[in-house]
């Protein structure tokens, strides 16, 4: 007789079946905010779309509506994985998020140049940035409740009194400040429902905290339609510090504005920003002293979450389980970094007993 079929009295039971989550992240947070993943295409069908199915009530696409996979040419879109996603998640009643809009990253060859290779001028990348988003929020009208507008524009300049609070990227260099806020009417003029968010890393590093605090400030008073602050979350088992994560939910909040942890994930390993290859004799093993501080990290800050119910409206991590992540390329290329809640193999780990025991 196959061992499943056999009648086990309940203690026994739960003692045998206790590695296996009865509910799922969005049913224990159910009362606190939604519980989001990021995914591919490749992620929506087989094992991982069950874990979706059993875990997540929100999906973000990774990077199948970045302004590059998206809209590679002038002139023609790519819609193919993008909406793949999209009606994956609607058919599931699924919340989906908008990633990106408007970002100096993966964004196509074209978009800065005439056809002399020259910089176009300020007028005309505002109007491609305005057809761009116009035609791309307007695609999903109605099924997409909150954009990522505009990601990681602020400098990660280590001086907090620099005069220049934006990164000096090409949208900087050539329109100056102004493509954010028009990043953002565009946006709203398409959809005037959806939720409207700037994302950004490093945003509980307390020099950067106050660039982007300046800049979300600057877009308030101006009257510019921003919803909320997308915080990234690309943490490790040695920051952000409890009293750091608040101090920045209640500056980014004291404008009045919604706080989603966009892009959860807490690596093992210090962050780091520049790409390098793996040293030698540099491993990559996920000791248990590794796993126990990953989890003492994702209690305190799962812990920091609860206390601002009403206050964040949303958490999505950083793709589904330690068996491919982002982080397997960036920034050491072919180390593993077991940053998330669940196992190689799909299980959960012991952070995961940690987040939902409360």
């Amino acid at each position: 007789m196959p061992y499943k079929s056999l009648l086990v009295p309940a203690f026994l039971s739960t003692l045998f079946f206790s590695d296996r989550p009865s509910k799922g992240l969005k049913d224990y947070y159910k009362d606190y905010f939604p519980i989001g993943v990021a995914v591919s295409v490749r992620n929506t069908t087989g094992p991982d779309s069950a874990l979706i199915l059993a875990q997540f009530n929100s999906l973000t696409p990774e990077n199948a509506m970045k302004m590059g996979p998206i809209h590679p040419e002038e002139g023609r879109y790519d819609w193919k994985d993008a909406d793949a996603i999209v009606n994956f998640a609607t058919s599931h009643g699924l919340r989906i998020r908008g990633h990106n809009l408007c970002w100096h990253e993966q964004t196509p060859a074209w978009l800065f140049k005439d056809t002399q290779g020259n910089d176009v001028t300020k007028e005309v990348l505002l109007q491609r940035l305005k057809d761009h988003i116009t035609t791309v929020v307007n695609r999903y009208k109605g099924r997409i409740y909150a954009w990522d507008v505009v990601n990681e524009a602020v400098a990660d300049n280590k001086d907090p009194d620099s005069t220049r609070i934006l990164r000096n990227s090409p949208w900087y260099r050539i329109c100056g400040d102004e493509f954010i806020a028009k990043a953002f009417e565009y946006a709203h003029a398409a959809d005037p429902q959806a939720q409207l968010f700037y994302n950004d890393y490093n945003t509980e590093r307390p020099e950067k905290r106050q660039r982007v605090y300046r800049l979300l400030k600057q877009l308030v008073d101006a009257g510019v339609p921003i919803t909320g602050v997308g915080i990234q979350a690309h943490w490790s088992i040695f920051e952000p510090s409890a009293d750091d994560l608040r101090t920045t939910i209640d500056l980014f909040s004291s404008l009045g504005l919604k706080v989603q942890i966009t892009e959860l994930d807490i690596s093992v390993y210090p962050w780091e920003k520049e790409r390098r290859a793996l040293r030698p004799g540099e491993s990559d093993a996920y000791t248990p002293q590794l796993q126990q501080q990953q989890t003492d990290q994702y209690r305190k800050v799962f812990s920091v979450f609860r206390e601002y119910k009403g206050r964040l409206n949303g958490l999505t991590f950083w793709n589904i389980s330690d068996k491919h992540t982002w982080l397997d390329d960036y920034p050491v290329r072919g180390r593993k970094n077991y940053p998330l809640l669940f196992d190689t193999a799909g299980q959960p780990k012991k952070a995961y007993w940690e987040v939902v025991n409360f």
